[in-house]
């Protein structure tokens, strides 16, 4: 099991590479898009400027490649958006075409009529479904067998008995390669169907101060449901939006308050998801400090150094819960 990490920052790729990355993925975000665009129009869903969080220059991918050449780690490029005008599928493809010159040849694409349009012009490039996208089930993989997908990725939130299935249902079954979450930015909300603008001037929806009840505070119905709006409630208690139009400043505080996990976390899940075909692990975290990955790899790693001595998912878990969160486990699990 190979652990995808963000790259915020050319920088930091040899420091993460030497902190047991496996792979990276980054946003680019040309000025020439932010000019034409701006934030309301995105390429990647992560607008952000103030801080490390996106790669803006041709030279700085260049600069990478050099970098890839000499360590073998790869980085891939993520095109979140859930859709794009037609206006931009050409330039889209002009910068695909760009990073291919600079030795980046996979991408990361939620938008379907993308997908189709760079198969359809035979752009010869490796694609990862988003997580963004929507796998939910056997039949949307299914779905996507005649564009040769490379991975898929699903979402955030997916159960890990529906992982199991889908993949196991999926005609092409293993042949494929699959990712999910694994730790970070728990939001409650499904990618798939969230539009809000994350950039430095506002804050996104999920960092809103809101409360979610029940008008029946009597009722059992849906009681799943009724532990992420409770989760969502206490995250919305401990959020200050007071300096959230600087990203900068909310990733410095972060750095200055680091806790392992306190965002999100699946790391006690990851032997069930490998056996659940599960293949790489996403440490999201994209605009965290170079500290912060490293600090999280490092927890990774001594998790998958774990798993490769339990002889059961029932035992990992022990193990997970006891070396690395001392029994006390967070609150905000991908997969509970």
């Amino acid at each position: 099991m190979k652990v995808v990490t963000p790259l915020s920052n050319m920088d930091y790729y040899i420091p993460l590479v030497e902190a047991g990355a496996d792979e990276f993925f980054c946003g680019i975000l040309p000025f020439e898009w932010l000019d034409k665009y701006n934030v309301t129009m995105p390429l990647n869903r992560r607008e952000y400027l103030l801080d490390n969080c996106n790669i803006c220059t041709l030279s700085s991918v260049r600069i990478l490649k050099k970098m890839m050449e000499t360590y073998k780690v790869n980085v891939k490029v993520t095109l979140n958006s859930l859709y794009y005008i037609k206006e931009q599928y050409p330039l889209i493809v002009n910068l695909i075409k760009m990073l291919q010159d600079c030795g980046i040849n996979t991408f990361i694409i939620a938008d379907v009529a993308l997908i189709c349009y760079l198969r359809e012009k035979n752009i010869d490039c490796n694609i990862h479904l988003s997580g963004e996208c929507g796998a939910l089930n056997h039949y949307t993989l299914n779905f996507f067998e005649p564009l040769n997908i490379e991975r898929f990725i699903f979402p955030g939130k997916e159960s890990i008995d529906n992982i199991r299935a889908s993949i196991e249902q999926y005609k092409t079954g293993n042949k494929k390669e699959y990712e999910s979450f694994i730790l970070n930015d728990w939001c409650m909300f499904l990618g798939a169907f969230c539009n809000t603008v994350h950039c430095d001037e506002i804050p996104h929806s999920c960092h809103l101060p809101t409360k979610t009840v029940r008008i029946d505070k009597n009722s059992t119905k849906y009681k799943d449901i009724y532990h992420v709006l409770k989760l969502r409630n206490q995250l919305a208690s401990k959020t200050d939006i007071v300096d959230r139009s600087s990203y900068y400043n909310l990733s410095k505080r972060r750095a200055d308050t680091y806790n392992f996990a306190e965002k999100g976390c699946g790391i006690c899940k990851m032997h069930k998801l490998m056996r659940s075909g599960i293949t790489h692990i996403k440490l999201v975290g994209r605009g965290h400090t170079l500290d912060m990955v490293k600090r999280d790899l490092e927890f990774l790693k001594k998790g998958i150094a774990i798993m490769n001595t339990a002889s059961n998912s029932e035992e990992f878990e022990e193990k997970i819960k006891l070396n690395i969160f001392n029994n006390k486990c967070p609150t905000t699990c991908f997969y509970n």
